[in-house]
């Protein structure tokens, strides 16, 4: 269930990131199955098949650290409105 999960950084699934296709649980392999739906490529050859997969996690990878970067500025911005800078003196 987890894998499946959109992240509130990305918005995507960690499966969707790591390995570039949507993941299927055992209630979406099910349906697939009932309806006939197979989205497998079956006319690909191994190098073609790699070769596309190696240009979508590259898409995947820029697609995340975007906005995994606006994430983290959005983040640090929410901190910084509360911060309050504090001053230490010696042997406190």
């Amino acid at each position: 269930m987890l894998r499946e999960s959109p992240n509130a950084t990305t918005g995507e699934s960690p499966f969707l990131l790591q390995y570039g296709i949507y993941p299927h649980g055992v209630l979406s392999l099910l349906k697939d199955n009932w309806t006939g739906f197979d989205n497998l490529p079956k006319s690909k050859t191994v190098e073609k098949y790699l070769s596309d997969l190696k240009e979508t996690l590259e898409k995947t990878r820029e697609f995340a650290d975007k906005h995994a970067k606006r994430a983290q500025e959005q983040y640090a911005k929410f901190y910084n409105t509360k911060a309050v800078e504090k001053i230490f003196q010696i042997g406190e």
